[in-house]
């Protein structure tokens, strides 16, 4: 189904992409298309922000990037705050298992760990989501249809 907007094409739904789904307080995004590209998450002190099924750390929650310690953990539901709280370094009390884990996952458990080395958080600065094309004004219709319009023209030409 082709759609117009501001004289372009659209198809297949693409202008409609986009959204996610609310878990606690918080949102778990699984967007796509041009509302993804335009919205960052910020997490400054974790408060709201899931460790294990939020995107915090890159694109991917770390529950699908590292599926098998998901699966195992008992602090699933923890947020970024509590965990490092708790400590996510060797030895941290923020890992905490259904079992011993084996060779292979502890090397999982490793890489993981890489990744958190330098996250250093700003216990006085809420989370929050940030729209790109203007991070002091914040999202509006208006500069979503702007958005849209200047890829529009940047197509055709």
């Amino acid at each position: 189904m082709e759609r117009s907007l501001g004289g372009c094409q659209w198809g297949g739904g693409e202008v409609l992409r986009g959204g996610g789904r609310l878990h606690g307080f918080g949102m778990v995004t699984m967007m796509r298309g041009w509302f993804a590209k335009g919205i960052e998450r910020r997490d400054d002190n974790g408060v709201e922000t899931f460790f294990l099924s939020d995107p915090w750390l890159g694109s991917v929650p770390l529950s699908v990037r590292f599926r098998r310690l998901f699966d195992l953990s008992l602090n699933r539901s923890s947020t970024v705050a509590v965990m490092s709280e708790l400590g996510w370094g060797v030895g941290g009390a923020a890992w905490l298992w259904r079992r011993r884990l084996w060779a292979w996952e502890e090397e999982m458990l490793e890489e993981c760990r890489s990744l958190l080395f330098d996250i250093v958080l700003q216990p006085n600065v809420a989370d929050q989501w940030v729209w790109q094309p203007d991070p002091g004004g914040g999202y509006s219709v208006r500069g979503a249809y702007d958005l849209l319009t200047d890829r529009c023209r940047t197509r055709s030409k």
